[in-house]
């Protein structure tokens, strides 16, 4: 199921609470094949995009959560949909905004769903005194809120993730509470599954998070960063400047920073700056390491997992 939805000005106005839900229900079947299996089982996809604004007002809701069919041999979950919100346009700087009030979800059974922002200028934390003034601003806390398992954000004239601002996203798993199987057809399901929690709770899931300026310049300020769960990815990328003064650290993960050099800026003369830059006080570290796995027997069990993969690219 997509929704598109291409607007001049796009508003989402709190007095009339608006909802998007493409997915989130529940569908009973005697069959495992046929239409009826696959009814309601995954999110689905919704799009805004507008050259002017995207503005989701405080009490609006965008709903792409997975659903579930059961069957005659148990519980199937779906998988999460995606959400992609965009405002402004590349060829034109400072004519947008985009206002996240009203919340985002892919929660998912399965394979949780994903999230992309792009608009004129993100910043991440708190500005600094004197800093530029950005389109949308957003806490770290945002990455762990609506249950997405990837998150792409791009600042085309700049994204600053702020100094001391460290980005620790946490996924909480859904699993089928114990009415699931009694629930009713249509029915919604996160009022059915339940977030383990305590010795035998699931391990944090890998969150993944893309973070670019697709015209301009990417900032990590000093004591800022990604702390992300084992095997996880993070990619930083930049058309002009990348300036890395603080930590990224993913066991086992994939990290890359590279520069795009891409589009406007390209076939300027050299006297416009373009560099990747590691400060003396940066940190990269995906070193391998033991990742435990709750078990009743007591026992210790676990994965080892190997070190994982860097890359610098600054000559594209």
């Amino acid at each position: 199921m997509n929704l598109y939805l291409r607007l001049i000005w796009t508003l989402l106005r709190a007095w009339r609470a608006p909802r998007l839900a493409v997915g989130d229900t529940l569908t009973r079947t005697l069959r495992t094949d046929g239409p009826l299996a696959r009814t309601a089982l995954h999110g689905g996809s919704v799009t805004l995009q507008s050259r002017r604004g995207v503005l989701l007002q405080a009490g609006s809701s965008i709903d792409v959560d997975g659903g579930a069919v059961v069957t005659a041999s148990g519980v199937q979950g779906g998988s999460g949909g995606s959400i992609s919100l965009a405002s402004g346009r590349a060829d034109v700087t400072g004519s947008a905004n985009l206002l996240l009030g009203g919340s985002l979800s892919g929660h998912a059974l399965s394979r949780p769903g994903s999230l992309s922002i792009a608009t004129d200028s993100i910043r991440i934390g708190s500005a600094a005194p004197g800093g530029p003034v950005a389109s949308t601003t957003l806490d770290a806390g945002f990455f762990s809120r609506g249950g997405f398992a990837s998150y792409s954000l791009d600042g085309r004239e700049f994204l600053d993730l702020a100094a001391g601002t460290v980005i620790a996203p946490r996924l909480d798993a859904w699993t089928a509470a114990p009415g699931l199987r009694d629930a009713p057809t249509g029915s919604a399901l996160d009022a059915y599954v339940t977030a383990p929690a305590g010795a035998l709770a699931p391990l944090p899931a890998a969150v993944n998070v893309s973070l670019a300026s697709g015209a301009g310049a990417l900032t990590v300020g000093a004591g800022a960063g990604l702390s992300l769960a084992a095997g996880a990815t993070a990619q930083l990328e930049a058309n002009s400047r990348l300036t890395m003064d603080g930590e990224i650290r993913a066991t086992g993960g994939s990290v890359t920073l590279r520069l795009t050099r891409s589009g406007p800026q390209e076939g300027q003369d050299y006297d416009n700056a373009q560099y990747l830059w590691l400060g003396g006080r940066s940190l990269i570290d995906v070193s391998g390491g033991t990742v435990l796995t709750p078990a009743a027997n007591g026992l210790r069990q676990g994965t080892v997992l190997d070190g994982g993969r860097i890359t610098l690219d600054a000559a594209t």
